[in-house]
């Protein structure tokens, strides 16, 4: 039995007084009933009407902020509170979901057909209040939204309250947050030094400087960058002050352009330390030092 029969079969077999006037399509999507005892067809959602299965023609138009509430009460179980005063069926009234406690306007005609809490259903729109709340309850205040909320894949800015990276502030989708990714920072510290797959406690400091510098090989890819750059920053172009040649395209992710001159660019500690707060420390790409350079002035 489908669910549109077993829907007719409700009415036909328990609510003799209704008849399903119009094509059923989903148990979400209005259907049309006409209620046989006041002759008046009315549109109602299949999964609501199975709930509260009365004629929403018959519970007239109430007059009063009492008789409002009494209707609310009646079509909801009890499961709503009235916070705002009713004024007529198509002006917004605040409610509350008694259930899960969520606060939202919406007309009396919407409720009466059986639009209910959003939040249960799914169905929120997220401004940036809500946002951070959302946040709140899942991070507590070891995370901070720094700026508005433009919709689940727009970037925006966190900032991750702790020592350890010093507060660094990054950008992130709230999608990608959400998820489970966090202060890239951080996860960049998790990878390096004692934390790393491959860390071999037995090297003395000498030794892991050694191996890391490639015999001397990164250093001489370095100065041939300051040398092409002019020692100067690329981005502010300040020159006389301590510079990073920069991987354009990632160390870790690009390992067969690690020593490719066209890869690395000149920048002084500051637009480095910038950058890498921005977009972490791994999978790093050129298209990221573009943006970066056209974006934060």
């Amino acid at each position: 039995m489908t669910v549109k029969d077993n829907f007719i079969e409700f009415i036909e077999s328990d609510f003799t007084e209704f008849e399903v006037v119009g094509e059923y399509v989903k148990e979400s999507k209005e259907v049309n009933i006409l209620h046989k005892t006041c002759g008046k067809t009315f549109n109602i959602r299949p999964s609501y009407f199975r709930e509260v299965p009365l004629c929403i023609k018959c519970l007239g138009t109430p007059k009063t902020q009492e008789e409002y509430i009494e209707r609310v009460n009646l079509i909801s179980n009890n499961e709503y509170e009235v916070l705002s005063e009713y004024v007529k069926e198509w002006d917004k009234v605040l409610k509350r979901h008694k259930v899960c406690g969520y606060e939202w306007e919406i007309s009396p005609g919407h409720f009466k057909v059986g639009r209910r809490c959003p939040k249960c259903s799914g169905r929120v729109r997220k401004d940036t209040e809500y946002f951070v709340n959302e946040i709140f309850e899942t991070v507590g205040d070891e995370y901070e939204v720094m700026s508005e909320y433009g919709g689940a894949f727009h970037y925006i800015y966190f900032k991750h309250n702790s020592e350890r990276c010093g507060n660094n502030v990054f950008k992130m989708t709230p999608s990608d947050f959400q998820q489970g990714r966090r202060c890239p920072k951080c996860g960049y510290l998790n990878k390096i030094g004692e934390h790393h797959w491959k860390y071999n406690p037995n090297l003395t400091e000498e030794q892991r400087q050694r191996r890391d510098m490639f015999n001397g090989k990164i250093r001489k890819w370095r100065d041939k960058v300051y040398a092409r750059d002019n020692y100067t920053c690329q981005r502010c172009f300040k020159r006389g002050v301590k510079l990073n040649a920069h991987h354009l395209n990632s160390w870790d992710k690009y390992p067969e352009e690690r020593f490719d001159l066209t890869n690395g660019i000149t920048l002084c500690i500051d637009c480095h330390k910038q950058f890498h707060s921005l977009y972490g420390y791994v999978n790093n790409t050129h298209l990221q030092y573009i943006e970066y350079s056209k974006t934060y002035s």
